[in-house]
């Protein structure tokens, strides 16, 4: 608390700094938002920092072993530019998003909300999140729907090409 840069410093190897640490574990809520509080009053700007690996403190959080959708709420709030911001593997927050099986339609909204473009954003693989979000073993279908609306040209996509002979293509309308 009483040092005003401690969320500038960096671990040499990894770029991690304080906001990184804090958000990519497994801490109670309570304690991450006490000290995530802290840290924006102290020294904002480390929110606004990637790592090495490009992961801004937005990803960390979808590293947990549990979501928090205050935690990632109160992240979005503080530096919502992150949300449009991709990692090494080219993946934005809304694809660490859909990928688990914990997330919600809260966090999937918010994460459109301050990034319109992120249903329409191509990871390295030319694939978009509605393709995560559907290959799960039990997609969230409100998700689908959440981002087939937001971009439904994405499912007749299928690693960058049209391919109007897919399951998601097929049923769309169901889904909507």
């Amino acid at each position: 608390m009483k040092d005003p840069v401690s969320g500038r410093l960096k671990d040499p190897l990894t770029g991690n700094n304080a906001f990184h640490l804090l958000l990519g574990n497994d801490y109670s809520t309570d304690f991450i938002l006490t000290v995530l509080h802290v840290l924006l009053d102290r020294c904002p700007e480390g929110i606004r920092v990637g790592n090495k690996d490009g992961c801004y403190p937005l990803h960390m959080c979808f590293y947990r072993t549990e979501l928090s959708v205050e935690i990632i709420l109160k992240v979005i709030e503080a530096y919502p530019l992150a949300a449009s911001k991709a990692d090494g593997y080219g993946l934005i927050p809304l694809f660490l998003c859909v990928m688990r099986e914990d997330s919600t339609v809260d966090i999937c909204k918010a994460l459109c909300k301050v990034n319109p473009d992120g249903p329409k954003t191509m990871n390295l693989s030319h694939s978009y999140p509605l393709h995560f979000a559907a290959k799960k073993k039990r997609p969230n279908i409100d998700i689908i729907r959440i981002l087939i609306k937001r971009f439904p040209a994405a499912a007749n996509h299928i690693n960058g090409k049209v391919n109007a002979d897919n399951w998601l293509y097929e049923n769309i309308q169901l889904i909507v």
